[in-house]
């Protein structure tokens, strides 16, 4: 890396080249999140139930109706 700086023109000490490295390598790594897997299910009617405890709000015949 100090190589390369240098044949680039840059005017910078290996020490100072090494102790960069070394801040970046006890930086705290960002936190990565899981990946998420779906598998897709399919089931015969009537054998499994699945349900979701949002509220909906539709308009019904007119009415406001939350459900």
């Amino acid at each position: 890396m100090w190589r390369r700086l240098q044949d680039e023109g840059a005017r910078i000490a290996y020490s100072t080249v090494c102790q960069y490295v070394r801040a970046l390598e006890a930086a705290p790594k960002p936190q990565e999140k899981p990946a998420k897997a779906y598998i897709r299910q399919d089931y015969e009617p009537g054998f499994r139930c699945e349900f979701d405890w949002g509220v909906l709000t539709l308009w019904i015949g007119g009415v406001r109706r939350r459900l």
